[in-house]
């Protein structure tokens, strides 16, 4: 009989040893998922998340590029890009690191020294003269052709100047 009452002691430790051993797993499971949520309503005033951040930031850059094809060759202000790319609720640290850190390092914005951003084009071209230019240079020094994704997004209104140069046959377009 004692040995009876023994192993019926021994079961009770190990029962509640591992008792013990589920509450402090549940307690460690119960801090780890207590991070905080997003709410739907809040997403925009977060100013930690880098998602959101090069959203603008590349909202920004479509912009000024668009701007560029469209021959609006005048810089803006922070501002004003803001403005007209219906930004206006970006929160004053997301200004901040645009202003300082994203336009300034931007290969396809640059920064004027009065503050305001261009968008910087692979090539300075103005019109079919200046295309011309272009690729007569580009031949004289044995470069080589030109993509046409850069003589589209460096020459305003380009596809009158493109289909000019194609008539002529001074443009070959490899498809």
């Amino acid at each position: 009989m004692s040995l009876t009452n023994f192993e019926s002691r021994k079961e009770e430790k190990n029962e509640t040893k591992s008792e013990t051993i589920k509450d402090d797993k549940k307690k460690i499971k119960s801090t780890v998922n207590s991070a905080p949520k997003l709410d739907i309503n809040t997403y925009k005033t977060a100013t930690g998340s880098s998602q959101y951040r090069f959203g603008v930031l590349l909202k920004i850059v479509k912009h000024m590029k668009t701007r560029h094809q469209d021959g609006d060759t005048h810089p803006l202000t922070l501002e004003d890009i803001l403005d007209e790319t219906n930004q206006l609720d970006v929160g004053v640290k997301v200004k901040q690191w645009l202003a300082t850190e994203a336009l300034q390092n931007n290969p396809k914005i640059e920064a004027t020294s009065d503050g305001r951003y261009i968008f910087k084009a692979m090539y300075k071209l103005k019109d079919r003269k200046s295309l011309l230019k272009l690729l007569k240079q580009q031949d004289l020094k044995g470069l080589g052709g030109v993509m046409l994704e850069d003589i589209q997004e460096s020459l305003p209104h380009c596809e009158k100047a493109l289909k000019v140069c194609k008539c002529e046959r001074i443009i070959y377009v490899q498809e």
